[in-house]
């Protein structure tokens, strides 16, 4: 049943996004996602840190940003995984910024819960 209501009330349109999830009859988890704007001053975050290797930088200049706020990993992951695989389209443009020193493909994210349903996407690099 949660999953239905994702797809009833999802609504994404790469470069315009706010999604609001919140667990049916519960009130108390949620996952917030909101694109990272003005998107040029977070490109130019992005591309001008040193800590990012050129051949990533290039592959960021046409990627959306999004912050993701929760407050339960599980669910938050549940949610992280259900998005990305409607994604399918897009999956090259989508990263995940962990906000632990990493930036993850949709593609490895997928691949890491496929292989691992309990992996920690917050660890650090």
């Amino acid at each position: 049943m949660l999953r239905e209501q994702w797809d009833q009330n999802l609504f994404v349109h790469l470069g315009r996004c706010n999604i609001e999830v919140q667990e049916p009859g519960n009130g108390v988890k949620y996952v917030s996602i909101g694109e990272l704007v003005p998107a040029d001053e977070v490109h130019d975050d992005y591309l001008s840190n040193e800590d990012i290797p050129v051949e990533i930088q290039e592959k960021l200049r046409d990627t959306v940003f999004f912050h993701v706020a929760y407050n339960d990993y599980i669910f938050c992951s549940t949610v992280i995984q259900y998005l990305f695989s409607k994604l399918t389209h897009v999956q090259d443009r989508v990263w995940l910024d962990n906000d632990y020193g990493t930036l993850i493909p949709a593609e490895t994210v997928l691949r890491e819960f496929g292989i691992n349903p309990l992996w920690d996407w917050r660890q650090s690099a």
